[in-house]
C-alpha cells in the first residue's frame, strides 16, 4: 500500500471520527438569570474625626487628644446598647511653605495636622431606631468637637442567607426564561448541563460624607433615613435541548 492510499485512507477515519463527534454533541440553549431580594438593616457604622493644626506639633497632639476624648465620652454618654466604638485612624503630617518651583532649597515646615478618626457602630435595633441613633451620634460628635464626618453605611450583618435566596432565584428565573424558549421554538428541554454564578451584589445604603462638620449653630439636626438593603445575583444556566 502506497502512502498517497494511506493517506486518504487516514483523512477518511478522521472525517468519521469529527462525524460521529458532531452527532454526539448535544444542542444546548444557554441563558441568564436574575434575581432581588431586600432585608430589613440591622446595624448601622458611623465614622468621625477630629482634625486639629498648629506650628508646634505637641500643640497639634494635645488639642487633638483632648477633643478627641471629649467627643469619646459624649458619643458613650448616650449609652445606647449594642454600641461598639474603636479608633479607625491616626495620623500626623506636616504643612510646608509655599515656594517657587525655581527654589532649589527644601521648603520650610511651617505647622502640623492631627487626624484622629473614630468608628462608631450600633447593631439589634430596627430601622427606624437605627436612623435615630445614628443621627444623634454624628450630633453629637459635631457638638462636642468633632470636624470631620466619614462615610454612613447601614447594613445587614448575616448576609449569606440573603445571598443564598437570591442565588434560588435566580436560577428559577433562568429556568424559566429557558423554558419559554423552549417553547417558542418548538423544542424540548432534556436536562440541564452547567449552572455558574456570575454575580451576587450588595447594595447597601452609604453615604459618602468626608465632609468638614460645622460646629456649633442652630440649625435642624442631621437626618438619617435606613433603607432596604438590596442583594442581586445573577447566573449562567446551559441546558440540553432535543
Amino acid at each position: 500500500m502506497n502512502r498517497y492510499v494511506m493517506a486518504v485512507m487516514l483523512l477518511l477515519a478522521m472525517g468519521a471520527v469529527m462525524c460521529a463527534q458532531a452527532e454526539e454533541t448535544p444542542s444546548l440553549l444557554h441563558v441568564n438569570g436574575q434575581a432581588t431580594v431586600y432585608a430589613v438593616p440591622d446595624n448601622v457604622r458611623v465614622s468621625v474625626g477630629v482634625l486639629t493644626i498648629s506650628s508646634e506639633l505637641e500643640a497639634a497632639r494635645n488639642n487633638n487628644a483632648a477633643i478627641f476624648k471629649r467627643v469619646l465620652d459624649a458619643i458613650a454618654a448616650l449609652k445606647y446598647e449594642d454600641m461598639f466604638m474603636k479608633s479607625a485612624g491616626f495620623d500626623v503630617s506636616t504643612i510646608s511653605e509655599d515656594k517657587s518651583s525655581h527654589d532649589l532649597s527644601p521648603p520650610k515646615i511651617v505647622g502640623y495636622r492631627v487626624v484622629n478618626e473614630l468608628t462608631i457602630r450600633v447593631t439589634n435595633a430596627p430601622p427606624e431606631e437605627l436612623s435615630k441613633r445614628a443621627a444623634n451620634i454624628i450630633d453629637t460628635a459635631v457638638k462636642n468637637g468633632a470636624n470631620t464626618v466619614g462615610s454612613l453605611e447601614i447594613f445587614v450583618k448575616e448576609q449569606d442567607k440573603y445571598k443564598q435566596e437570591a442565588l434560588l432565584k435566580a436560577v428559577k428565573n433562568a429556568r424559566q426564561k429557558a423554558q419559554a424558549i423552549a417553547e417558542t421554538l418548538g423544542v424540548k428541554i432534556v436536562g440541564y448541563r452547567t449552572v455558574s454564578a456570575q454575580d451576587v451584589g450588595y447594595y447597601a445604603p452609604r453615604r459618602e460624607m468626608m465632609q468638614r462638620a460645622s460646629v456649633g449653630g442652630g440649625g435642624a439636626g442631621t437626618t438619617v433615613e435606613a433603607g432596604l438593603v438590596q442583594i442581586t445575583a445573577n447566573i449562567s444556566l446551559s441546558c440540553e435541548i432535543e
